[in-house]
C-alpha cells in the first residue's frame, strides 16, 4: 500500500502540473518526474531538486508528508507488536515446559 501511495501522488503530481504548468519549479512533470517526486518526498529525503510552487502544490505536499509519517508509524508499531507478542508466546512456552 506504501507503493501504491507513492504511484497515486506521483500521478496526483503529474496532473497538477499538466492544469498548472507553473506550480512545480521544473514546469510540467512527467509520469517519471511525479513518481521520483512523490518518492523523494515520501521518504522525506527532499533533495530540492523539483519544489512545489503553487497553494494546491503545496497543499498536497504536506498531504503526502503526514501520510508518509502515518505509515513508519503503523509499521514502527506493527513491529513493536510482532516483537512483544512472539516474547510473551515464548514466555508462555518456556513456562509451560518447565512445568
Amino acid at each position: 500500500s506504501y507503493l501504491f501511495m507513492v504511484y497515486g501522488y506521483g500521478v496526483i503530481y503529474m496532473l497538477i502540473s499538466t492544469i498548472s504548468p507553473d506550480a512545480f519549479s521544473i514546469g510540467n512533470l512527467g509520469f517519471i518526474d511525479g513518481v521520483y517526486f512523490s518518492l523523494v518526498n515520501s521518504s522525506t529525503i527532499g533533495f530540492g531538486d523539483i519544489t512545489p510552487k503553487s497553494a494546491i502544490a503545496k497543499l498536497v505536499v504536506m498531504s503526502q508528508i503526514i501520510m508518509s509519517m502515518a505509515y513508519i508509524v503503523m509499521l514502527f508499531s506493527s513491529a513493536v507488536s510482532y516483537v512483544k507478542e512472539e516474547a510473551v508466546n515464548s514466555n508462555e512456552s518456556n513456562h509451560k515446559d518447565a512445568a
